[in-house]
């Protein structure tokens, strides 16, 4: 069927809408806002090879349902419906009813994903759709590194958008320009021009994109096996900021603090509106090492840095989202199994920090409900599960989630995206609906059919598919 992820009820038909170079969408006044609109029309544009301009007409007869149409639709139609959005398509066009914005967009895209191309017209099979999501917060966790062009990372969040995620959670790693302080960047970051197109991108898409800044470990914005650090490598000067070694913040500088603050403002400047800030907040192998921090005492540090930051993010109107493996007694766990729990005693911290803190619970080996991510429940905090690679470990963490109500998952890819884009797929279609079609190959086939047309390639082989190149050097 291709719509991803797989509805979770749906009829086929042997029957086709056919139509070539026109289609008129016409929508509720109101329904979403105006420069969303050319998204839509360059998705329909792409999807039937150029072949249809899409026409956006707002009309105030229609109230919780838009017309897909080969000629304009005048009447008046108001519908209302249970799910989140259905899609009936019948041969003479399709009609769309939704309970909102976020309902029309994954209707629309639904429907854009059933469009096939045929010798001079194109074509989508009769269908009704009635769906609506089993959890409510889907997230993946996008990382920019130097290697991550800003192509694939439109193709990226137009896989994420066709596979109804509600939330990205935009993780740079060296390669935003802060504004407030350039040399925490790569010399060749990407600016907020070339940014802020991607984010309206993905709200067109329904996706909300959630700031993410390392408020702990990885203040180098690198891999720690690769030893790059984008401040320390572009201005040495920058050292004060951080411990000895570079690798987390110098959190009792005040110079260090202000900075932070000013990073936050930018970033949720550059995502736009949203509830939430992701602090990282993950391996801190070295903190309250260096000789202005070893004065204090290295777990009121650790709680204090915690605290005065969500209350900062809270004062912007915004939720603090932070890692949890350093938030567990591991001497409680099975650490065969939950292998991801990086603390050395600092879960004691735990019990005095704020409850609307939502922890993310990584764990990339579990492939049972997350015991970890129960025990946070149960100590008051919204929880998300957090997966990666692993196919029964994206079961697990969704499985958690659904079973016990917990706050929703996010997807991580770290630098692993360009292997496993199937993973955007699979974990999209396990948030949505607990129901996993397909292995890695269909994953992937999947992902190719949509990235192509999404964000077409125009026959340039490195801009193809999800990797530059097919083949390793062979030189």
């Amino acid at each position: 069927m291709y719509i991803i992820p797989n509805p979770k009820k749906y009829m086929l038909f042997d029957e086709w809408f056919d139509f070539s170079d026109k289609l008129i969408i016409t929508l509720p006044v109101g329904t979403v806002p105006a420069e969303y609109i050319p998204v839509y029309t360059e998705l329909i544009s792409n999807y039937t090879a150029g072949m249809t301009k899409a026409e956006f007409v707002l009309s105030d007869k229609l109230c919780g349902a838009a017309v897909i149409s080969k000629e304009p639709f005048c009447d008046t139609l108001c519908e209302k419906t249970d799910d989140e959005y259905e899609l009936h398509v019948k041969p003479d066009g399709a009609k769309l009813v939704f309970s909102g914005e976020t309902g029309f967009i994954h209707a629309l895209t639904s429907f854009i994903q059933l469009i096939r191309i045929d010798e001079g017209y194109c074509y989508a099979r009769a269908t009704d759709v009635w769906d609506s999501p089993k959890i409510n917060f889907r997230a993946a966790h996008l990382c920019v590194f130097r290697e991550t062009t800003l192509g694939f990372l439109k193709k990226s969040i137009a896989m994420c958008g066709m596979a109804k995620y509600s939330h990205i959670v935009l993780e740079f790693w060296g390669m935003y320009r802060y504004k407030c302080c350039p040399g925490l960047s790569w010399r060749d970051a990407y600016t907020d021009a070339q940014i802020k197109p991607l984010v309206l991108f993905a709200n067109a898409l329904g996706i909300e994109v959630i700031p993410m800044l390392n408020h702990m470990g990885h203040a180098s914005q690198g891999r720690v096996a690769i030893g790059k650090h984008s401040a320390l490598d572009t201005d040495l000067s920058l050292a004060p900021l951080f411990e000895d070694d570079g690798w987390s913040w110098c959190t009792s500088n005040p110079k260090t603090q202000n900075l932070l603050a000013q990073c936050r403002r930018e970033l949720c400047e550059l995502c736009g509106e949203g509830k939430y800030f992701h602090i990282g907040f993950d391996e801190a192998y070295t903190f309250a090492t260096c000789r202005r921090c070893m004065k204090y005492d290295r777990l009121t540090l650790m709680k204090e840095q915690i605290i005065n930051t969500n209350n900062d993010i809270r004062s912007l109107g915004r939720r603090t989202i932070m890692w949890a493996d350093m938030m567990h007694d591991k001497s409680t766990y099975d650490m065969k199994v939950y292998t991801c729990l990086t603390g050395s005693g600092e879960y004691v911290i735990k019990k005095d920090l704020p409850r609307d803190i939502i922890m993310a619970e990584w764990q990339y080996d579990c492939t049972e409900i997350f015991k970890t991510a129960l025990s946070l429940n149960e100590d008051g905090f919204d929880t998300v599960t957090c997966p990666w690679e692993k196919y029964g470990n994206i079961d697990a963490a969704t499985e958690t989630v659904a079973q016990n109500g917990l706050f929703g998952v996010i997807e991580t890819t770290w630098h692993t995206l360009g292997r496993n884009i199937d993973r955007l797929s699979y974990a999209g279609e396990k948030m949505w609906s607990i129901e996993g079609t397909g292995g890695h190959a269909v994953h992937h086939l999947i992902s190719a059919f949509h990235m192509r047309r999404c964000v077409p390639s125009n026959g340039n082989y490195a801009e193809a598919g999800i990797n530059e190149h097919e083949l390793p050097s062979l030189y």
